[in-house]
């Protein structure tokens, strides 16, 4: 259903000419460059689920991780908090890379950053339990700051290229993608304890890996 209404909006700003041969060409123009933007649309969507989703389902899981390493709550506040330290050290960063390498490559950067991130997250509890909790402890902020990183890409190539290619509808479509970005955050913290149930610790971060990643490769041949 939302496909439908992404459509109607892009295809807002499309003058089609009179007359028979000439409206006719031009609608065609109209309709492909719709369809294009309809398309790009749904995949921003998507990162920005499948990216909302990777930030919460750590969350039902960490705490009882951190404390089966024989470390203090404080401890899993501060690995949480390594994906805003990620955004703030790499903030000055995000504008340069849009100028410098573009829109596309930024946000594929961002959604190869995070599902590379989640994939390394899902093995930190090989670490020793007796020996290994500080590998464990700095691994994990490690992780979450290459995360924070990952998402300040995607949101900032994201933001880019609504205001580009949808100038007449940026407001409803930042408003759409928002609905995406809590969707995520909604699922990902009930999901993360179900798949943590049913598959151990691996295989939430693992899953979430492999779709961030697919949704990587399908930028390459979505994005112009």
């Amino acid at each position: 259903m939302h496909n439908s209404v992404i459509k109607q909006s892009v295809n807002q700003g499309f003058s089609v000419m009179e007359g028979s041969k000439g409206g006719s060409v031009m609608s065609d123009a109209r309709d492909k460059a719709g369809d294009s933007k309809c398309l790009i649309m749904t995949v921003l969507c998507a990162i920005a689920f499948g990216a909302n989703t990777a930030y919460s389902v750590v969350a039902p899981i960490l705490p009882n991780v951190v404390k089966g390493y024989g470390l203090a709550d404080i401890y899993t506040a501060v690995i949480i908090s390594g994906y805003p330290l990620g955004m703030i050290i790499f903030t000055p960063y995000f504008g340069k890379m849009l100028n410098s390498i573009g829109q596309k490559k930024t946000l594929l950067i961002g959604v190869v950053a995070m599902g590379l991130s989640m994939l390394f997250f899902g093995f930190l509890n090989k670490f020793d339990r007796d020996t290994g909790r500080w590998y464990f402890f700095v691994a994990a902020v490690l992780c979450r700051i290459l995360m924070g990183f990952g998402n300040g890409c995607l949101n900032s190539a994201t933001s880019s290229i609504i205001a580009f290619n949808y100038p007449e509808s940026m407001g409803f479509l930042i408003g759409l993608q928002q609905i995406f970005n809590n969707a995520g955050m909604l699922i990902g913290t009930l999901l993360g304890g179900q798949l943590y149930a049913l598959g151990g610790f691996i295989l939430p971060f693992v899953l979430n890996a492999g779709v961030l990643l697919m949704l990587g490769g399908i930028t390459c041949f979505t994005f112009p």
